[in-house]
């Protein structure tokens, strides 16, 4: 719910976990939202107090908090971040000075990064994904509903975005590329979606790094053939 964009929308969130219940308070910045989650961390059964960070997370990038059940060190620059026994043994996602580093686990409560940074978020990986409704078109015939079609390009009109996967299913995806380590806005099309001719025409957009994505609109291209 965006009140200022006049946007209303439902989607599914996996957190990784059965969210057991839930609580919405007013909050300096947004509606806080706050649960219970039973997570399985280990071999043990697990239930954490939660809240939802604010999606808005300032001018800074290294501010951005995009994993799940994490923590947020901000001191000295240190190569070792600690007070992570509530993900012992997990595998999570590192988002260190606005940058990701990968290939982490939690032992004795701790993890060794990359490189030393003073600005770190911590916590559980997770997958977004956007598959948009069948694209229809005109074509020479009137409508191109019911007509076989062939989706060959696409562009992202992204905002303030790292990473990311665009292709025809997820079998077939293409890794956006970025110039640097800053986030992006504008339209990225340096890659292609080549995908085979059918009665639907369909794109899938995957991110799995802990870095900042929004999708302002997807721009795609497709031949339609009149019968």
């Amino acid at each position: 719910h965006d009140k200022e964009q006049q946007v209303y929308a439902w989607h599914r969130h996996d957190v990784g976990g059965t969210v057991e219940d839930i609580c919405v308070i007013p909050g300096a910045n947004q509606d806080e939202l706050w649960m219970v989650v039973n997570r399985t961390i280990g071999v043990q059964t697990k239930r954490y107090i939660e809240v939802m960070a604010d999606f808005d997370f300032g001018d800074f990038q290294d501010d951005a908090f995009f994993v799940d059940s994490g923590l947020t060190y901000d001191g000295e620059e240190t190569e070792t971040i600690t007070g992570l026994d509530h993900l012992e043994g997990e595998s999570v996602a590192v988002w260190a000075d606005g940058k990701v580093q990968s290939g982490k686990t939690v032992v004795s409560g701790a993890i060794t990064l990359d490189a030393a940074a003073s600005v770190v978020q911590v916590g559980l990986p997770y997958t977004a994904t956007i598959e948009p409704l069948d694209l229809q078109g005109g074509s020479m015939e009137g409508t191109s509903a019911g007509k076989a079609k062939r989706i060959h390009g696409a562009a992202l009109y992204l905002y303030r975005t790292l990473g990311g996967y665009v292709g025809q299913d997820t079998s077939h995806l293409e890794e956006l590329q970025y110039d640097d380590d800053n986030l992006f806005t504008g339209i990225k099309d340096n890659f292609n979606v080549f995908a085979d001719w059918g009665l639907e025409a369909r794109m899938i957009f995957r991110h799995t790094d802990p870095s900042p994505c929004t999708i302002l609109s997807i721009l795609p291209r497709f031949r339609t053939e009149d019968r």
